[in-house]
């Protein structure tokens, strides 16, 4: 490629470089997974703490092997200019700025991190280039002394261009590590619910989630285009002619064709392995590729159509086999931080991918539980309402009261086709609600005549909001059940139902049954406990159950969950 034979033929030195209850009520739960970030206070501490050693091991690989190499660079060519050793200080601040920039450039990537993969590293290219210029900006004045006739002949913009043409690779290839090793892990129900969406419009491939045929194709498309308008620009920097541009998409094919290959018999094929194994063999993949693709530069320029090389080339004095070999290191020195941060940035991708389809897989696994979870507490409540209504109905029969149990198997249809229109895990309107518990209440009535005296006391305002179907008709089975039956008077049962503030709900049933405590219903699970795993499950921590014997006599139970309406689940 362009870049690096003109390298070579100058004689620039490299320098890259649950609320109180009175009764205990079984509150199931969901394990979760913990989301980083969003619980105890030393998990962000320890967050920090991993990002702040990543950071710092990764800029003392790379740009400690950048000052290393400068060095070098620096000392061949303070040797063959007779210049003073003193003068190496300068590639040496330049490559510790350099990698001030970079750790820069790492933690802003770092405050991203809730963004997806594709958002970061678009930003991270972003902030690679904008690095490299400010890099080349700061380091041509510390690195002209040590600079060949050639840099020093050229003007400030060729030489900011061309600097910041070989330097983008290195603070691209940074990135692209940094990002591959800041990896989330998989997030708690909330953060995979997002999640999921991200997963589903990426897509994944069954068996081997990560980057498929088409984004990967994608991402060697851009990456390769890209390196191609640079490396173009670049030699029409040097004076190039723009007709030669055929040569440098020669080449750059090549890099499309060798990285290709190795994704394929590589890199896609250890999906499975650890991120450490990984990056290993992406480092070494990288030497490979690098060596394949400077192969196919030399073969680009001094076999196909051969340029104009050194004068002892064009002589015979070394044969092209030797040039090739003088030539290679430099060579790879310059074109390593390309495939090193091809491979970042396939890795981080990848690696991406994987993660949000093992936390689709983690939401949809929750979802099922918790979707049968619901249903089954759902269909304990509805048989167990069956066979105290239908006992009922019997005794009515058995007393000659057919007027009465006719009216109630009436209202037992009724209420019936509501449970039934409903799925179990649905919400409906608390005004429905009341509504089906009014035929709940007339059924019991009808059982227990003046004995039941019924009142509602519901704000105007709550009736839109959405509750669990059939959510109170535990609480008024248990005020029937132990306050109503157990008594000889008229007992007053009472649904309450106001809006505590701007976000929450409160359902109550009152009895004044004497005060009797109502013991925890115990059946596989029905009754109190019931509703309060109901809640558990459906709203987690929001929602809640608490109930006990209230002052002067008599029961309350009271739910607790968030207040939201039809319109503002739909907008939701």
């Amino acid at each position: 490629m362009n870049r690096a034979w003109r390298a070579t033929n100058s004689k620039q030195a490299p320098s890259q470089g649950p609320v109180s209850r009175v009764y205990s009520v079984d509150m199931t739960t969901l394990d979760l997974p913990y989301e980083r970030g969003s619980g105890s206070p030393g998990t962000a501490s320890q967050g920090a703490v991993a990002r702040w050693r990543t950071i710092a091991i990764l800029t003392a690989v790379v740009w400690g092997a950048m000052v290393a190499l400068s060095v070098l660079g620096s000392l061949h060519a303070i040797q063959a200019q007779d210049l003073a050793v003193g003068l190496i200080w300068r590639p040496i601040t330049a490559d510790v700025f350099g990698a001030v920039l970079s750790a820069t450039t790492a933690f802003g990537l770092a405050r991203l991190r809730r963004y997806s993969i594709l958002a970061r590293a678009v930003t991270a290219v972003a902030a690679s280039l904008a690095a490299s210029v400010i890099f080349s900006f700061v380091s041509i004045g510390l690195i002209e002394p040590l600079a060949g006739p050639s840099f020093l002949q050229a003007g400030f913009e060729a030489r900011l261009i061309r600097m910041a043409s070989l330097h983008v690779w290195v603070f691209a290839a940074y990135a692209g590590f940094f990002l591959l090793l800041d990896q989330e892990e998989p997030r708690n129900m909330g953060g995979a619910s997002a999640a999921a969406a991200e997963t589903l419009r990426l897509g994944s491939q069954e068996g081997y989630p990560g980057l498929d045929a088409r984004w990967f194709w994608t991402f060697q498309a851009a990456f390769w285009s890209a390196l191609a308008l640079f490396s173009i620009a670049n030699s029409i920097n040097l004076g190039d002619s723009p007709t030669q541009a055929w040569r440098i998409l020669l080449a750059e094919a090549g890099g499309f064709a060798v990285t290709g290959l190795a994704h394929y018999t590589l890199l896609r094929p250890s999906r499975l392995w650890s991120l450490g194994r990984r990056a290993a063999l992406a480092l070494t993949v990288s030497v490979a590729t690098t060596a394949a693709y400077v192969l196919g530069i030399f073969v680009s320029y001094f076999i196909i159509a051969p340029v104009e090389g050194p004068p002892s080339l064009a002589t015979g004095e070394i044969t092209r086999l030797e040039f090739l070999l003088m030539s290679a290191p430099r060579w790879m020195f310059l074109n390593f931080p390309v495939f090193v941060g091809w491979s970042g940035f396939y890795l981080a991708l990848d690696s991406a991918r994987r993660l949000r389809a093992q936390e689709k897989r983690l939401y949809e696994s929750m979802m099922l539980a918790k979707d049968a979870q619901v249903k089954m507490l759902r269909f304990q409540l509805n048989p167990h309402f069956l066979f105290n209504t239908l006992n009922a109905v019997s005794s009515l029969l058995l007393d000659k009261r057919t007027e009465d149990a006719d009216a109630m198997l009436g209202r037992l249809a009724r209420f019936l086709r509501f449970a039934l229109e409903v799925l179990p895990d649905d919400e409906t309107t608390l005004e429905d609600e009341i509504a089906a518990q009014r035929l709940y209440l007339e059924i019991e009535q009808i059982r227990f005549e003046e004995r039941l005296q019924i009142a509602f006391d519901v704000e105007a305002g709550c009736l839109p909001a959405l509750v669990p179907t059939l959510i109170l008709q535990p609480l008024l089975e248990n005020a029937v059940k132990y306050g109503v039956s157990r008594s000889t008077r008229p007992v007053h049962v009472r649904v309450c139902a106001r809006r505590i503030d701007a976000n929450r709900l409160e359902l109550c049933v009152t009895d004044d049954g004497g005060g009797i405590a109502h013991p925890v219903s115990s059946g596989g699970g029905v009754g109190l406990a019931n509703v309060a795993a109901r809640l558990r499950t459906i709203y987690g921590a929001e929602g809640m159950l608490d109930s006990g014997p209230m002052e002067g006599g008599g029961f309350i139970a009271r739910i607790v969950l968030p207040f939201v309406t039809v319109s503002e689940a739909a907008e939701s």
